[in-house]
C-alpha cells in the first residue's frame, strides 16, 4: 500500500494524542510518562506554529485513513526525527515510505538525527534500512544520522 503525507493541522490533535498515549508507543518512547490531554493540546498548538518543525500525518493513499505521523524538529544544526505508526499498521513499510517521502520534501542539505530506545528493534531496523548510520549510543538509546544532500545545480 502506498502513503502520502499531509501537513498536520489542529484537527489532527486527537489522533496524535491517542497515538502518542497508546501503550505501544509509550513503551518505546524516550519519555514514558503519561500525557494529559490539556498539556498535549498546548504542546500541539505550539508545535504547529513553530517555523523549525515539519509535522506530517501519514495517510494511506487509497483510503485516506491516518496511519501515523512523522515530525522533524530543527535543533542546532540537525533535524530530530520522530515517527509513530498505529498499532495494527506496523510492519507494513508505512514508516519506511514516510521517511523516504519526508526526505523528498526537504529542499536543502540537512542532517536527520534519530534517538531510539534500545528495545525498539523495529525502529532500529527501519532506520538502518533507510540508510541512517548508527553514530553512537548510551545505556538506554542508540543514535542514528543521515545526511540529505540536495544538489542545487546539475553537473555535466
Amino acid at each position: 500500500m502506498k502513503i502520502y503525507l499531509k501537513k498536520a493541522r489542529l484537527s489532527d490533535s486527537h489522533f496524535i494524542f491517542k497515538l502518542k498515549s497508546s501503550k505501544e508507543v509509550r513503551k518505546i518512547s524516550i519519555n514514558k510518562k503519561k500525557i494529559k490531554y490539556k498539556s498535549h493540546i498546548g504542546w500541539f498548538k505550539k508545535k504547529l506554529k513553530e517555523k523549525k518543525s515539519l509535522f506530517f500525518i501519514i495517510c494511506e493513499k487509497k483510503s485516506g485513513i491516518n496511519l501515523g505521523y512523522v515530525r522533524l524538529d530543527y535543533e542546532n544544526f540537525y533535524f530530530r526525527v520522530t515517527i509513530a505508526i498505529v498499532k495494527n499498521k506496523t510492519g507494513l513499510s508505512f514508516a519506511y515510505q514516510a521517511l523516504k517521502e519526508v526526505e523528498r520534501k526537504i529542499n536543502f542539505n540537512s542532517i536527520l538525527f534519530a534517538q531510539i530506545v534500545k528495545p525498539n528493534i523495529r525502529s532500529i531496523k527501519l532506520f538502518k534500512k533507510s540508510n541512517y548510520k548508527e553514530v553512537g549510543f548510551n545505556k538506554d538509546l542508540k543514535f542514528f544520522a543521515k545526511f540529505i544532500n540536495k544538489r542545487f545545480f546539475s553537473r555535466k
